[in-house]
């Protein structure tokens, strides 16, 4: 007896379940793990001896379950893993997991599901053996068959998995993201509420179009009314901010939210936390906000990693603890979150966390494209070495985050970054001694992107073009002027003209017909 067909003496749909996500975990990792949290949400359906029509997401089911003592300890763990593993890949671009990681847990993810099914066969049973079984493991090409029944058969599940695929493969504009458009189109049109969400949203976003907008988000709607997490979670932040022409429903909004959060959504969760925090149609609770971003954060994602650590180190409705804080910053950190690489830095250069002058450099940089204040962080690690090299790096980057915070009308920032400028210009003049030929030279042009006052630009390429523009300018008056001294002829020398005499009585030389003194000698 194989896997499979243990699982056919459980469950004709646990069978289905666990045999689409095995087929699913080699080509299609996350699709494996959402399969394997349904599992996990039918195998508590069926270890519940009651009613089992009950209106819960799994979290729930696993609550019940628990205070019930239908389940122990290391079955509650593991129930929680897999809805905790289903809910981040249902989410890839909020967990930050590559493919290989991805493909890793879900092999793990199969592992568990089958102790799972085990548990659920014995209580089926009452308490029969297992019967022996091997894991069959046929590596199939899932990928051409998803195409296949999607091209040729026409199902909507699978030309919803072939759009997603030909998206994430593809550049924005591309030919393969119209292909992408057209197969969610055709499963939205069959009723597919995954597939009804991310048309809708594509549409909502004027991918074909601006006329289309409207039409977008009808189709979200209609997603949400079926269930649909992701569209639960988008129809929770219209109502609450009161968008796309709607107003403001704060009772609708946490009602949303509430559904999305239920099944660990990373937005649902943010939101729904800070309603908690600011009091938004509800009495402010910080302890209640935390308890959701906590959530967030066990749930795998990087921003709740992230604001549970700022929170932890904060004591914002939660006891400090800066060791629990330290560590979930490093987790949202290693993740590759932006926001959490700038703390993590921030906390290496002042000594709160090991790693060094380099360690500290490399994070702050990962930062600064989506972190305008990392380049103000990296300029204050830079002004604490005795290098002048750095110094002036330190002044350049000072000028970026100025210019770009100008563009964001961030004021704080472009406030800072002016006032670090003035101080660090006058220590760069000072030390014009110790430099090399080149750093001079280097510190001259980044001069240049300040005033006379030290406030920086505010258009660093438009600044250097005219620098250029001027020296071009210069050098050909200059040239100019070199070639007029060389080349003009020698100035004309004046001729005296000796004039004849003429005598009193003499026509006059100037032509008149008269004698000289009765005209010019007059």
């Amino acid at each position: 007896m194989n896997d499979l067909e243990f699982a056919e003496l459980v469950s004709a749909r646990i069978a289905s379940l666990y045999g689409i996500a095995k087929r699913s975990q080699h080509q299609f990792p996350a699709h494996a793990l959402i399969q394997t949290r349904a599992l996990a949400s039918l195998c508590c359906d069926m270890l519940y001896p009651y009613d089992s029509d009950w209106k819960l997401g799994l979290e729930g089911k696993i609550n019940v379950l628990v205070k019930a003592h239908l389940i122990n300890p290391d079955i509650q763990e593991l129930l929680h893993k897999l809805r905790r593993w289903g809910n981040s890949a249902a989410h890839p671009e909020e967990s930050l997991r590559s493919e290989a990681q991805l493909q890793a847990i879900a092999r793990q993810a199969l592992v568990d599901v089958m102790a799972l099914i085990e548990v659920v066969f014995r209580q089926k049973n009452r308490g029969a053996q297992v019967p022996d079984y091997v894991i069959v493991d046929e590596s199939p090409d899932e990928l051409s068959a998803v195409c296949y029944r999607a091209l040729f058969e026409s199902r909507p599940t699978d030309q919803f998995r072939a759009a997603m695929l030909l998206l994430k493969q593809s550049a924005s504009n591309s030919p393969t993201t119209e292909r992408a458009l057209d197969l969610l189109r055709y499963a939205s049109d069959a009723g597919y509420p995954p597939a009804r969400y991310q048309y809708g949203l594509a549409l909502s976003e004027g991918k074909n179009g601006t006329e289309h907008i409207g039409r977008g988000v009808q189709l979200i709607a209609l997603a949400c009314q079926d269930g649909d997490i992701d569209a639960l979670a988008w129809c929770g932040r219209s109502a609450l901010l009161g968008l796309h022409e709607e107003p403001v429903d704060l009772d609708l909004a946490r009602n949303y939210l509430e559904r999305a959060a239920a099944e660990d959504h990373p937005l649902a969760l943010v939101l729904l936390s800070t309603i908690h925090r600011e009091g938004l149609g509800v009495a402010a609770n910080v302890k209640t906000a935390f308890d959701l971003t906590l959530r967030a954060a066990e749930a795998g994602y990087p921003i709740g990693q992230y604001q549970a650590g700022q929170a932890l180190y904060h004591g914002e409705g939660v006891a400090a603890d800066e060791p629990a804080a330290l560590a979930w910053l490093q987790l949202a950190s290693d993740a590759g979150l932006h926001i959490a690489q700038r703390a993590v830095g921030v906390l290496i250069r002042n000594g709160s966390l090991p790693g060094g002058f380099s360690r500290a450099e490399e994070l702050l940089q990962r930062a600064m494209p989506s972190v305008n204040q990392a380049h103000l962080d990296l300029a204050d690690l830079y002004q604490s070495r005795e290098e002048p090299g750095k110094w002036i790096e330190a002044l350049a980057l000072m000028q970026k985050a100025f210019e770009i915070a100008v563009g964001d009308r961030d004021e704080a920032t472009a406030n800072h970054a002016f006032r670090m400028a003035p101080a660090l210009i006058n220590k760069l003049m000072a030390s014009r001694a110790r430099m090399s030929a080149e750093q001079l030279e280097s510190f001259a042009l980044t001069r240049l992107l300040f005033d006379d006052q030290g406030r920086p630009c505010t258009n660093r390429e438009q600044r250097m073009r005219d620098f250029v523009t001027n020296a071009i300018s210069l050098s050909r008056i200059k040239s100019g002027n070199a070639e007029e001294e060389t080349s003009a002829p020698p100035p004309a020398v004046q001729q005296r003209i000796a004039n004849e005499k003429v005598g009193r009585n003499e026509p006059c030389s100037c032509g008149s017909g008269k004698k000289y003194k009765a005209c010019c000698g007059a």
